[in-house]
């Protein structure tokens, strides 16, 4: 069972309870790709978190809450804030 979206306050619930028993709980924007060309949630690269569960048996529980932001980047020189990744200047 899927759902386009899940109330955050339902979602923050299952969280909290998944946390009082000891359950690891990640929270955050999901984007593909990251730098490294994999799955990332936030600051987390997805692949290197899950290696650790490598082998076990597990329960994944994914609770939609809309649409991420577009991402922002940084000029590294300047400072300015853009819309768009970097670009290479035209030779």
């Amino acid at each position: 069972m899927s759902a386009d979206r899940v109330d955050p306050a339902n979602a923050q619930e299952l969280a909290n309870i998944a946390g009082e028993i000891g359950a690891d709980v990640l929270k955050g924007d999901l984007r593909h790709p990251s730098d490294t060309g994999g799955w990332q949630l936030d600051d987390i690269d997805l692949e290197e978190y899950l290696a650790r569960y490598r082998d076990q048996q597990v329960v994944v529980i994914i609770a939609p809450l809309g649409r991420a932001p577009d991402p922002t980047y940084t000029c590294g020189v300047c400072g300015f804030v853009m819309d768009e990744g970097p670009r290479v200047p035209a030779m």
